[in-house]
């Protein structure tokens, strides 16, 4: 498989930054999975019944968030069960690139620290 598919493939998932920039009850609703690994929807609609009201999800909007999440691959739909999907990320990338840094012949040196 090549770069541009593998990295193509590894876009699908969520990071842990991504949870940062979602609504409050898309957040804590992936939170909870998270948590608990996988659970149903009825085990979801019970579980959001007992979140602040700012949170709450009445079952159209819980619908909507779990069908959103599911379009945008962070989340799976196994049998009855709904579980969060991490993007795989790839562990040689910053590696290549520090070491990039560190092979240049001048680099970029720190400011000095005034005592």
């Amino acid at each position: 498989m090549g770069r541009t598919a593998r990295s193509r493939a590894e876009e699908v998932g969520i990071t842990p930054l991504d949870l940062l920039d979602l609504p409050l009850p898309l957040r804590k609703l992936l939170i909870l999975l998270l948590r608990r690994r996988e659970m149903s929807y009825e085990e979801l609609q019970a579980a959001t019944t007992q979140f602040g009201p700012e949170e709450r999800l009445n079952s159209t909007e819980l619908e909507a968030a779990l069908a959103g999440l599911m379009e945008r691959g962070w989340l799976l739909r196994q049998g009855e069960h709904y579980r969060v999907h991490f993007r795989r990320l790839d562990r040689h990338i910053p590696a290549e690139s520090l070491w990039r840094t560190v092979e240049q012949p001048n680099p970029t040196a720190p400011p000095p620290i005034d005592d």
